[in-house]
């Protein structure tokens, strides 16, 4: 009889390589976005990366301008702004209450700020997360919401923002498990006409 000797070695959670990126093969998370940590490593859909950062900063500044009686490259109003910066993906144009639900996303007294009129914490309303819930939906018409998957120690988490109705919690919770690696998954329920089954961990 053959005699083995195992050796277990604990690797830290910023050492390892998740099975996320390991066997993505492109579509089990690609309308995920997995970011907020900046010592772990995350994927953003195609949609957060176009909508999110630079470009909804460059707007709201368009807005601002607007909103304070300028005009931005020639643009006088903020529907006009929208269209050109930001145009909806579901349909032609926004509407009247959608253009509404911008502006209040997206006004920010800058002045008042740079004067101490606001807490250094304090961050535009659009740069938050239930703010970039709301510009994925007025942009996509799809509702987006947010959670945060944690690991084993208080440094191990992030946020992931998806679409509330293409995926249940289990999902996510199983998402989390692969992520930061810490368990065994099983079956996973997804809301989509198009079944993508997340692999199990061995």
């Amino acid at each position: 009889m053959t005699n083995y000797k195992v050796y277990a070695i604990q690797v830290a959670p910023e050492h390892q390589e998740s099975p996320c990126f390991l066997f993505d093969d492109g579509e089990t998370y690609q309308d995920i976005t997995i970011t907020g940590n900046k010592n772990y490593n995350g994927r953003k859909s195609d949609i957060f990366e176009e909508i999110v950062g630079d470009r909804l900063e460059e707007l709201a500044g368009a807005v601002n301008d607007i909103l304070s009686g300028e005009k931005w490259h020639d643009i006088a109003t903020v529907s006009g702004a929208l269209q050109e910066l930001m145009p909806p993906k579901h349909k032609e144009k926004y509407s009247p209450r959608e253009v509404k639900q911008w502006k209040d996303l997206l006004q920010f007294d800058y002045e008042a700020w740079r004067k101490g009129g606001y807490s250094c914490y304090e961050k535009p309303q659009y740069e938050t997360n239930d703010g970039i819930c709301q510009a994925l939906l007025l942009v996509t018409g799809k509702k987006y919401t947010y959670t945060t998957i944690h690991g084993c120690s208080q440094g191990d988490w992030q946020d992931v923002f998806y679409p509330a109705d293409d995926y249940s919690d289990k999902f996510i919770k199983n998402l989390e498990t692969e992520y930061f690696n810490t368990g065994t998954m099983k079956g996973v329920a997804r809301k989509s006409r198009k079944r993508l089954d997340m692999r199990q961990m061995k």
